[in-house]
């Protein structure tokens, strides 16, 4: 199955994404201020250089797909 990364992995959209590619029997690695693979505030700098930094290792630089479900606020 497909390599999926996803902000905002734990709430919201993109928690029901999440839950449903995993069922699915995709590879998910999340990414979100709690409750993630990747902790990690995507509003900072340092938070996102973090965040793709661990993704790429967590990946070995392979990502079929990127969700972008993080929100502000």
């Amino acid at each position: 199955m497909s390599k999926v990364v996803i902000t905002g992995c734990a709430s919201g959209i993109g928690r029901e994404v999440t839950q449903k590619l995993l069922a699915a029997g995709h590879e998910i690695i999340g990414i979100d201020l709690r409750d993630a693979d990747i902790i990690a505030d995507l509003s900072t700098f340092e938070g996102r250089k973090k965040a793709i930094s661990e993704t790429l290792d967590k990946t070995g630089s392979e990502i079929d797909i990127l969700i972008t479900a993080a929100g502000m606020g």
